[in-house]
């Protein structure tokens, strides 16, 4: 359902920064359009890999889903 029903593209990119903030790195359209269309655990090695993090030291983040819980419908299925 993400991204296809609930416009959560933003929710994403937003959380993904958020992240990485605590680290003083930036989530690039490079890294991520490497991680698209991967599941989520191979998508979240893609991003270990490239800013050369542990899984200790990013597990201690709060999970996506509490910052896309209120994300609006997508724009493709809102009532017209």
């Amino acid at each position: 359902m993400d991204g296809l029903l609930l416009d959560t593209e933003s929710a994403y990119t937003v959380a993904q920064q958020r992240i990485l903030d605590r680290f003083s790195r930036t989530f690039t359209w490079e890294l991520k359009a490497k991680m698209m269309g991967r599941q989520a655990l191979e998508g979240a090695q893609v991003l270990l890999d490239a800013l050369e993090l542990g899984p200790e030291e990013i597990t201690a983040q709060p999970p996506l889903s509490l910052l896309t819980a209120n994300s609006p419908i997508h724009p493709l299925f809102r009532a017209r």
